[in-house]
């Protein structure tokens, strides 16, 4: 099984260190950090747009990349519902799951 993570927090091309790599170990579940072409920290409705945008782009090259199931690393979860229409493999949010655990 391999998962996309979309958007790592920073420029990086790896994980962050935070992330939990656990899941890596697991015989036959690789992770994949896949960085948004278009991704700024918005601030205004108009900059939540291109991120959401940059993000539903992501998760169609993610899915194109043959991804099993794909994981929005930012906790606004940013173009989450958008790129739900517009792939057909499971999508999860960070913050989506951190408010489900809490």
């Amino acid at each position: 099984m391999k998962i996309g993570i979309i958007g790592s927090g920073s420029a990086s091309t790896t994980l962050p260190t935070h992330f939990p790599v656990e899941a890596a170990r697991h015989p036959g579940v690789e992770l994949e950090l896949i960085q948004p072409r278009l991704s700024i920290f918005a601030f205004t409705p108009y900059e939540w747009l291109l991120v959401d945008v940059g993000y539903v782009d992501t998760a169609q090259s993610a899915a194109q990349a043959v991804c099993n199931a794909i994981l929005i690393n930012s906790f606004a979860d940013y173009g989450i519902e958008a790129a739900r229409a517009a792939v057909e493999v499971p999508i999860v949010g960070a913050g989506e799951a951190a408010l489900r655990e809490a």
